[in-house]
């Protein structure tokens, strides 16, 4: 959502974050029911006891932040960029939104019953409204480019050349396709701490299903 702002009469006006977020998860709750049926072909994950995937079972689910600790960091990061009357606008707006009984504490209780049945309560909504759902051209709108290793040679002009360097690029993709369907991928590490590695199958095996 954007930032608070004051407008042309001068009366500052509140981020509208709460009241966005309420609408935006009844919105991704209709696209990840309804939508996502018939726009989009989900992943499907290898079994859990190939090798990419047999260290996932003993990953930390993912937390839902306290609505409070929620609240006071985006308190925090919104002061720096706002007019004191915007921000006070907008501290208010929060307060009522997490007010004891208000609509903040009645969603974050949806949130933490989601979660205790879900290992990630927001990847399926995110990858939906951010991703497959989302009915733009992906480059620009979503994805704004893709970084490749720096190219020196003196062929660069031939377009022979770049024809080749596409056909690897691809051969090589399907390879990695492969390996990740089969769960033969390697899994990948922080330290001694393994990662997560679901959204492998979610950037090799999901698609959009064009309109």
């Amino acid at each position: 959502p954007p930032p608070a702002r004051e407008t042309n009469n001068r009366t500052a006006t509140p981020c509208m974050f709460p009241v966005r977020l309420t609408t935006r998860l009844l919105r991704l709750r209709k696209i990840g029911l309804e939508t996502m049926a018939t726009t989009v072909k989900p992943p499907t994950l290898p079994p859990y006891d190939t090798p990419m995937l047999r260290h996932q079972r003993s990953l930390p689910h993912l937390p839902v932040p306290p609505l409070q600790q929620t609240m006071d960091k985006y308190l925090k990061v919104a002061e720096p960029i706002l007019s004191s009357q915007a921000f006070e606008a907008t501290r208010k707006a929060v307060e009522e939104f997490r007010r004891p009984g208000g609509i903040g504490e009645k969603l974050q209780n949806l949130l933490e019953k989601r979660a205790e049945t879900h290992t990630n309560w927001l990847s399926e909504w995110w990858d939906s409204a951010a991703y497959l759902a989302y009915r733009k051209p992906i480059p620009i709108h979503v994805s704004p480019g893709l970084a490749f290793p720096l190219e020196m040679t003196s062929n660069s002009a031939d377009q022979r050349y770049w024809l080749r360097f596409a056909a690897n690029y691809t051969h090589s993709a399907l390879i990695n396709t492969g390996r990740i369907a089969s769960g033969q991928y390697p899994p990948d590490k922080a330290g001694d701490k393994y990662l997560c590695m679901v959204q492998y199958a979610r950037l090799y095996g999901g698609c959009r299903i064009p309109q």
